[in-house]
């Protein structure tokens, strides 16, 4: 074979190796899809299917589930109740926000006089109170609760904090017999907080909750402090024994 004729074998395998590279990139662009924590598989380093580092979300295993401790009726009047649910997400690395939950309370006949459809935030290693005011029944009487969640919990990487506001100066007083009970939330972070849901659960000597309230401090700012009121219409089914106090970050 003269050079010539090499040299235009030479051209001709560079220049079909050139093509075929750019039909292979072409190729490997089009069908490859590199994987992400969206793809419905388990790649990259993740602990389950979409879930685990690199991904944000917990996988199911990684977690324990919610704890309802308890949910019931409180009366207000005669046929006005309030209801709350006490709910702990004892994950100190997971967190869940809009999780959908079903309340639902029923009657000494054991017919629903009530279901509310909402949804919640469990952040991490807290203790949630879900609550329900002024539920009208009419002349029915409230016997029973019942409180789940309505779908299954999708788990995030904790990453949002409560702030350590303190409750101090408890005081519970009667005004003509009705209760009253007088708390101080304290902000002594650097931090300004709106929105801030602050819950009152009464216990008599037993541990049982007797009755609960729920306002709102529209803002508490940095280094700061706000008294709070929480009143009943009517005494205490029995006496209490102790009171907390929840405050949260909505």
């Amino acid at each position: 074979m003269s050079w010539s004729s090499r040299r235009r074998t030479i051209y001709f395998g560079l220049f079909a190796m050139f093509l075929l590279g750019i039909f292979y990139s072409s190729f490997y662009s089009f069908f490859y899809k590199p994987p992400t924590c969206f793809d419905g598989k388990q790649n990259q380093t993740e602990q389950g299917v979409d879930c685990g580092f690199p991904c944000s979300s917990v996988c199911s295993f990684q977690t324990m589930e919610p704890v309802v401790l308890w949910s019931r009726v409180f009366k207000l009047t005669n046929d006005v109740y309030n209801a709350m649910a006490l709910v702990e997400n004892a994950n100190s690395e997971a967190e869940a926000f809009g999780v959908p939950y079903s309340f639902k309370v029923y009657d000494d006949k054991n017919v629903l006089i009530y279901e509310r459809i909402g949804k919640v935030d469990l952040l991490a290693n807290s203790t949630v109170p879900i609550f329900e005011r002024t539920i009208v029944t009419g002349e029915r009487t409230p016997q029973r609760t019942f409180f789940e969640f309505s779908e299954e919990i999708k788990w995030e990487k904790a990453i949002k904090e409560q702030p350590d506001l303190f409750v101090k100066n408890k005081e519970l007083s009667y005004d003509n017999g009705k209760p009253r009970l007088n708390v101080t939330i304290e902000n002594q972070t650097l931090k300004s907080f709106n929105n801030i849901e602050i819950t009152a659960i009464v216990f008599d000597k037993e541990g049982n909750a007797i009755n609960v309230s729920q306002t709102i401090i529209n803002s508490l700012p940095k280094s700061s402090s706000e008294d709070v009121v929480f009143t009943w219409s009517e005494p205490f089914v029995s006496e209490p024994g102790r009171t907390t106090i929840i405050p949260l970050v909505k």
